[in-house]
């Protein structure tokens, strides 16, 4: 009996918890399209562990239907008082930091585009993007994104931490 009872209320806790976690959380923001034309409304904030390739807009707080603009839609967009995202081209260096998961591969780079999270703007700017690893990029007024790379790597069966 005890057993079902546990059972039941970490049912109940997890259901709750999903639930909560699901819901929508519209927080007034803004989004930018590609012609540069800001609208301003109410973004579905999901404080992002993984930066969105989408998100949930809608111009009036008690709609029922949102809109989701994705990567090919938005230039930028930002949730007030939070986040600022701005979409970008950006070269990846794809290699693992996880050391469990290293071996002797050569270094492997991917273009893609991607909404890199605004850490800070200035002449020279800081961003992140996070997938499977945090990526952080600087950009110079003018210029294009750089990632600052971190790597680790095996040579003869040693680790060889790098920094660039």
């Amino acid at each position: 009996m005890k057993t079902a009872l546990r059972l039941s209320c970490i049912f109940l806790v997890h259901f709750i918890c999903v639930a909560a976690y699901s819901q929508p959380s519209f927080r007034e923001g803004y989004i930018i399209n590609n012609n540069g034309d800001t609208t301003r409304g109410w973004i579905d904030y999901r404080q992002w562990e993984i930066n969105p390739s989408s998100i949930k807009f809608k111009t009036d707080q008690h709609a029922g239907q949102s809109q989701s603009p994705s990567l090919k839609d938005l230039s930028a967009f930002e949730v007030t008082g939070h986040d600022r995202y701005v979409r970008a081209i950006v070269n990846k260096d794809m290699r693992t930091v996880v050391i469990s998961k290293l071996d002797n591969a050569v270094d492997s780079t991917i273009t893609d585009t991607v909404f890199l999270r605004t850490l800070l703007e200035g002449k020279v700017s800081l961003y992140q993007y996070q997938d499977e690893k945090i990526h952080y990029y600087i950009k110079e007024e003018g210029k294009d994104f750089q990632e600052l790379i971190y790597k680790l790597y095996l040579k003869d069966g040693k680790l060889i931490e790098t920094h660039g």
